[in-house]
């Protein structure tokens, strides 16, 4: 983060696997404020199931991905 300029970090799906674990939840939050800090965009990963998206939006984080949204597609299946 020094050395390479940066404008998103992302939360490991392995918090997201996690929860509703207590600590995954705590370690989520101390992730979100640090990187929130660093003027950087959160980003969750590995979002699979509701209760994870809400549990995440919860705690702050407004960007996700995660198969709770879509499958893993190819670029000339993607449409923006």
């Amino acid at each position: 983060m020094l050395k390479f300029p940066i404008d998103h970090s992302t939360l490991d799906c392995c918090f997201e696997h996690e929860l509703p674990n207590q600590m995954a939840i705590y370690l989520s939050h101390i992730i979100l404020n640090i990187v929130q800090e660093l003027d950087v965009q959160p980003v969750a990963e590995g979002v699979e199931t509701e209760s994870q998206l809400s549990l995440l939006t919860e705690i702050g984080y407004r960007v996700v991905q995660g198969f709770f949204y879509s499958l893993s597609l190819f670029p000339i299946e993607f449409e923006l």
